[in-house]
């Protein structure tokens, strides 16, 4: 449930953040900034010597990519607390191995099971009791290995 206000001033109706859900990595919730998403296709262009045009083959789906900005604050409406010790459970929720994928629960696609590719956590003296957090993710899925098949 998120804690956005769903109405504004005047009672205007504001479903999007009612759809917002809270945050968190590896079941330790933050506050959000910012959240970006690549996706696509993955292509390959061949291109010839003394031709004018190319062919662009498609390989399939492109990774996700989750680029998140967001903070830590001390008794935060998150249920936060003390902000060093949720900092100290984000590092651990960073550098847990279990096979390096975990859940993210992103603001407006829900639950993703994600692989962290980069962590920063950045303390500046004029923000008081807060962290500034970045992350990186790639959307996981299933561990596959090539097979070798040969045609009779």
């Amino acid at each position: 449930m998120s804690t956005v206000p769903t109405t504004g001033s005047g009672g205007i109706n504001r479903p999007f953040f009612s759809q917002l859900q809270p945050v968190s990595w590896r079941g330790v919730q933050f506050a959000v900034n910012g959240a970006t998403l690549r996706a696509g296709r993955r292509n390959a262009v061949h291109e010839y010597p003394y031709r004018d045009d190319m062919w662009v083959e498609d390989l399939g789906r492109a990774d996700r990519r989750i680029s998140i900005t967001g903070f830590l604050v001390q008794d935060a409406a998150y249920g936060g607390g003390d902000v060093i010790a949720q900092r100290a459970a984000m590092i651990g929720a960073c550098e847990t191995p279990n096979d390096y994928d975990g859940e993210l629960v992103h603001p407006s696609l829900g639950r993703l099971t994600v692989s962290p590719i980069d962590f920063e956590c950045e303390k500046r003296s004029e923000r008081g009791r807060v962290f500034e957090l970045r992350f990186s993710f790639l959307e996981g899925g299933a561990q596959q290995f090539p097979t070798l098949v040969i045609a009779t």
